[in-house]
């Protein structure tokens, strides 16, 4: 079983080895993603994405995104720097993540990005 540590007690989210994604905790962490076997799991404060097939990305948010076939990923609520340098996840943020694409380029998605856009960077 693959787990995503959610923080603070705002809930959890573990796929059992048939791929199924099964969540608990607040009512946003409630339930399972429809429509398995997923094939990854990363998650962290306000948000949960899974790999589903070669390169789709789901996330608790009801988003889907395809940005081709994925070596890995990572998701988190939008985080910042604060001032004396402590990094603070937001737990009221629309989730954040990026992948690993075949190609080596990185793709991320989230607040700090145009909505539903993929910015590939090369690494």
């Amino acid at each position: 079983m693959l787990v995503a540590d959610v923080h603070r007690g705002a809930g959890a989210c573990a796929m059992d080895t048939a791929g199924t994604v099964h969540c608990v905790g607040s009512p946003r962490w409630v339930g399972h993603f429809d429509d398995p076997p997923y094939r990854g799991l990363s998650g962290s404060l306000g948000g949960v994405c899974a790999l589903k097939g070669e390169g789709t990305v789901v996330c608790n948010d009801g988003s889907v995104h395809e940005p081709g076939p994925v070596e890995a990923l990572v998701a988190a609520a939008y985080a910042y720097l604060e001032p004396d340098g402590t990094l603070v996840e937001r737990a009221d943020a629309a989730v954040s993540f990026c992948v690993l694409l075949e190609g080596g380029e990185i793709a991320c998605n989230g607040p700090r990005y145009p909505a539903d856009l993929l910015d590939a960077l090369e690494r």
